[in-house]
């Protein structure tokens, strides 16, 4: 029976570049779009924009729902539907991650 963990991640756009966060993951540094799980009693959009904040100290609202992706991990066996929205910044700004486990954002 299928029991999906729900993610979400933000594509963050700015002045034609796009923001990723550098992660600690399986023993070695990672690129990946801000992102993370939803917790309890948190909307989608919510839970967007919390992640956004921690992972990079950036408030900003989504824009548009750019997809839903099913993905199952081989390592753990665990399925996943992340939500993807689009960020679009007019200013690029400097970011502040407050999550342990960000060592920063490009």
């Amino acid at each position: 029976m299928l029991n999906p963990r729900i993610t979400m991640a933000c594509v963050v756009h700015c002045q034609d570049k796009f923001l990723f966060v550098e992660e600690f993951e399986y023993g070695k540094m990672t690129l990946n779009q801000p992102a993370g799980h939803l917790e309890e009693n948190e909307t989608l959009l919510e839970g967007a924009k919390r992640e956004l904040f921690e992972e990079t100290g950036i408030t900003a609202e989504m824009q548009q729902l750019l997809g839903v992706y099913q993905w199952h991990a081989p390592r753990s066996g665990k399925d996943y539907f992340r939500f993807v929205f689009i960020v679009e910044l007019e200013q690029c700004l400097e970011t502040q991650p407050h999550d342990s486990d960000i060592s920063g954002a490009l």
